[in-house]
């Protein structure tokens, strides 16, 4: 125990010493060595060197030597770089020294260590560049620089060759260089790990964040400019293990890399690729063994020729969080990059590869060639899944999906900008193979719709899609489908191809509400959101066995439907419905954002009139209902409108035409016809001729034979021309305008002398009874105010003379909008729309053209008068008063 105690004391002691030596060393030397290699570092220095504090020390650096520099940073060479800059940077700088050395008088620096810091190395285009900071010296006397070892810690190197067009950054977390430096033939070991943040050479970018580690031995000759790797290993990110072996001459390079047993994900990665990081989601398994030779020169314009084969056994992929994988893989293949050693001479080929997807087996092979616009020679078999597709390359426009999906097609095809291929890439492409789909189930990004495949084969044939049969469902309307879709390929692989679709398509039930998105279904009131196809143009023959769109529907549906991003329009439509058919077209088009149009042309034929306003919800009035109107009519239709995208119209807008007859209709307890009695009833004249009892009780039940008349509708008015309705309750001739807002000024007249037979009638009146004689004196009245509030009354004047004259006109305006072309052309450059800025065009309209005279009217102008006696010479009076009246008018006493 003594000697333990003694032995501590005299190790302390010496511990002491030592210190105390060292002590006395440091400021011995301190001032000499400091000064010295200050000194002679600044003679060498071709650019300033600025330290903050220089110190010392025998011991923080033991058993070397040190000079410690704070705060180092240094100026590049700025003869020919341009502007300065700063070249490097470190906290601390050691440079270390050997103390015999010291003793001796000579300061050999064989030591640099560099903590905390950058340095970047600069070339420019013309091969210059700002690092030789260092001047030659042949003084070889006191002071030397003989380096066999560098230390760099945490530090951020930057490498950039603008002549070769390299750029390099890595951050060294601990990197070692040794070697006898101031020799001209010398072995250097490197060894150390870090971060490669950008490895870009020619424009590709083959490292990108990866952590790298590398151990080597390099045989160096400083005047060949020769560096030979011994024993290279390259290890990326702990799993991609290379061997390096070769040479570099001044700019040529014959290096050898080797890879055994790597991940192939990671491998893959390594690709220059810009869109890599989509390998981020997957991982594998399996042996990928690499082999790869550079050989040749190596500067700005010149490649090395790259050659290398690769091969897979009972390899694996999947995707992170799914299910789904790539099993079983096996295959092999090569990479060249040619003779002329560019881009465009390089080519890829994978021989085979097969496996199973999901289970399921599949093959492929193609070969890619001129990488800078790749032609793509490839074909493909697998049945699988389709929700595995979906999962593993992650199909964007797909929410979810099932079913079986089988694939065998080949193609060839050039991409001209591979980063963003376009349509043109596909016009000439070959492709052929077939597609087979059963017992689908999909559903679509932003689509609340369900689509059903029960069956579906397609053909491919080059750029286009033959629909040998497709049999499925939208929601529960079943459907049909036989046709070609051009444009397929460049539909698929790019952003702005456009599908053409051909073809017959036949469904079942169209209930368009359950079939069409809507808006406002919370409220039970939901309504049609018009959704056209940006990216396709359909042109189908349809049949359908039926068409619902609320209370509407439509029977054994034929046409031609014609669909694209400006349009959704109807041609050749014939259905039945309603009791009777119509024929015609219809269409919704797109002006600009939710700015839309409808037009319509249809002939109507036999259509029940009750069913009719029925079906339509009394079309929004509640002025005549189909509780009130009965009837079988016929119609041609010409209507159009704006819209929004909900097809709301904008009822201002409204332009149409209709050529309206109605047969065997009746007009039954119209409250507004009936009020007509209860208006002549306060007049006393009129009284003393008409049982208003009467008349009232025929008025609640009028049935006509015929009726008909051309309606006009613009700026939001119904414009009705005079119309003679001979009913069994009297003939009425009338006329007059309905807005939408609800707004009548109708006028009605009939003939006095069918008031006062009208009291002593037995049986029921019709048009086949004598009339009065021509000339005879006539009742007018109008019907003005709105059609829940209006007031009837009997005018002196003949009203009905202006109202005709504003009609005439009206009905040439509507036809000259409606021979207006509606639609618009996709290449129409107007985005908006002037509604208010229709044109008015005028033509002649007659609302009585074309009706035949009552002959039974020319007979009695030709008989004889009877005598007058009593009663009759009131009437007489009234009579010969009247060839002094304008038409229309009447005496004061008449009432």
């Amino acid at each position: 125990m003594r000697k333990l105690l003694i032995w501590i004391l005299a190790l302390l002691i010496l511990f002491v010493m030592a210190m105390v030596a060292a002590y006395y060393l440091a400021k011995k030397y301190e001032e000499p060595v400091r000064n010295y290699i200050v000194s002679e570092v600044n003679k060498r220095l071709d650019a300033p060197v600025h330290v903050s504090d220089i110190n010392f020390s025998l011991l923080e650096r033991f058993p070397s030597a040190s000079l410690v520099m704070d705060s180092v940073w240094a100026e590049e060479d700025i003869v020919k770089i341009g502007d300065p800059d700063t070249l490097l940077f470190f906290r601390k700088v050691y440079l270390n020294l050997n103390v015999l050395d010291i003793l001796n008088g000579q300061y050999k620096i064989n030591e640099i260590e560099t903590r905390d810091g950058f340095l970047r190395l600069k070339v420019d285009e013309k091969g210059f560049d700002n690092y030789r900071i260092w001047k030659e010296s042949e003084d070889t006397t006191g002071f030397l620089l003989e380096l066999d070892k560098v230390h760099i810690e945490n530090g951020l190197l930057s490498y950039e060759n603008k002549a070769r067009d390299q750029e390099i950054k890595l951050t060294a977390d601990d990197l070692y260089f040794a070697g006898s430096f101031s020799r001209k033939d010398y072995t250097m070991e490197v060894k150390g790990d870090g971060i490669v943040h950008e490895l870009r050479l020619k424009g590709n970018n083959y490292l990108d964040e990866r952590k790298v580690a590398v151990q080597s031995e390099l045989e160096i000759n400083a005047e060949s400019e020769t560096y030979a790797f011994k024993d290279g290993r390259l290890l990326i990110d702990n799993a991609l293990d290379f061997n390096i072996s070769g040479n570099f001459i001044g700019s040529g390079v014959d290096l050898s890399i080797v890879g055994n047993d790597l991940d192939i994900i990671r491998s893959l990665s390594l690709l220059p690729l810009e869109s890599r990081k989509i390998f981020e989601a997957y991982s594998s398994s399996g042996i990928l063994d690499f082999q790869c030779t550079l050989k040749g020169a190596f500067g700005r314009t010149e490649n090395p020729r790259l050659q290398a084969e690769f091969s897979i056994e009972n390899g694996a992929i999947s995707k992170k969080g799914s299910k789904w994988k790539l099993s079983d893989l096996s295959g092999s293949g090569s990479v060249d990059n040619g003779e002329r050693r560019k881009m465009t001479s390089t080519r890829l080929s994978l021989d085979v590869l097969s496996g199973k997807f999901n289970g399921d087996p599949f093959e492929s092979q193609f070969v890619v060639s001129n990488f800078q616009q790749p032609n793509i020679d490839g074909k493909a078999k697998l049945k699988t899944n389709i929700q595995a597709v979906d999962e593993f390359l992650d199909i964007e426009f797909i929410d979810e999906g099932k079913g079986e999906l089988w694939i065998d097609a080949s193609i060839n095809t050039t991409l001209v900008n591979p980063s963003e291929s376009s349509a043109r890439d596909f016009l000439n492409s070959k492709a052929s193979g077939s597609i087979h789909i059963s017992n689908a189930e999909l559903r679509l990004k932003d689509d609340d719709r369900y689509y059903g495949i029960d069956s579906a084969h397609f053909n491919i044939v080059d750029n286009s899609l033959d629909i040998v049969n497709y049999t499925g469902r939208i929601n529960d309307c079943e459907l049909s489908l036989k046709g070609k879709a051009d444009h397929f390929l460049d539909y698929f692989f790019t952003e702005n191809g456009i599908l053409n679709v051909n073809g017959d398509i036949k469904t079942g039930v169209i209930d368009l509400r359950a079939l069409f998105p809507t808006e406002g279904e919370s409220e039970g009131n939901g309504s049609i959101v018009i959704a056209f196809s940006q990216r396709a143009t359909w042109d189908l023959n349809i049949q359908a066995e039926s068409f619902l769109n609320g209370k509407f529907e439509a029977l054994d549906v034929q046409g031609r439907l014609l669909m694209d991003e400006y349009k959704v329009e109807a041609r050749n439509l014939k259905f039945g419905s309603l009791g009777g058919s119509m024929e015609g077209n219809a269409g919704v088009y797109r002006f600009a954002k939710n700015q839309f149009g409808v037009k319509a042309d249809f002939d109507a034929t036999a259509l029940d009139v009750k069913a009719l306003f029925y079906t339509f919800n009394n079309f929004d009035q509640s002025f005549i209902r189909s509780e009130h109107i009965t009837g079988t009519a016929s119609a041609v239709i010409h209507f159009q409108a704006f819209c929004d995208s909900t097809l709301n119209i904008d009822s201002r807008s409204v332009v149409a035409t209709s050529e309206l007859k109605i047969l065997d209709g009746s007009l039954e307890n119209f409250e507004p016809l009936i009020s007509v009695a209860d208006e002549i009833k306060k007049k006393p004249m009129l009284r003393l001729f008409v049982s208003t009892d009467e008349l009232k009780k025929r008025l609640e039940n009028i049935q006509f034979a015929q009726l008909e008349n051309q309606i006009t509708i613009r700026d939001g008015v119904v414009q009705i021309p005079q119309m003679d309705i001979k009913s069994s309750a009297i003939n009425l001739n009338v006329s007059g305008t309905h807005s939408f807002d609800h707004e009548i000024n109708y006028a009605m007249d009939f003939a006095l002398s069918e008031l006062v037979e009208l009291k002593d009638r037995k049986e029921p009146y019709n048009e086949y009874v004598n009339r009065d004689e021509t000339g005879r004196t006539r009742v007018f009245l109008t019907m003005i105010g709105t059609t829940d509030d209006f007031e009837i009354d009997v005018k002196r004047t003949n009203v009905k003379s202006t109202i005709k004259e504003d009609l005439q006109s009206e009905k040439n305006v509507v036809k000259g909008l409606l021979r207006e072309e509606f639609t618009r052309s996709p290449s129409d450059t107007s985005s908006e729309v002037n509604q208010a800025g229709l044109p008015k065009v005028e033509i002649d309209f007659d609302p009585e053209e074309g009706l035949e005279k009552d002959s039974t009217l020319e007979q009695q102008s030709t008989e004889k008068p009877k005598k007058k006696s009593g009663f009759g010479k009131i009437i007489k009076k009234t009579e010969t008063n009247k060839k002094k009246l304008g038409d229309g008018e009447f005496d004061d006493d008449d009432f």
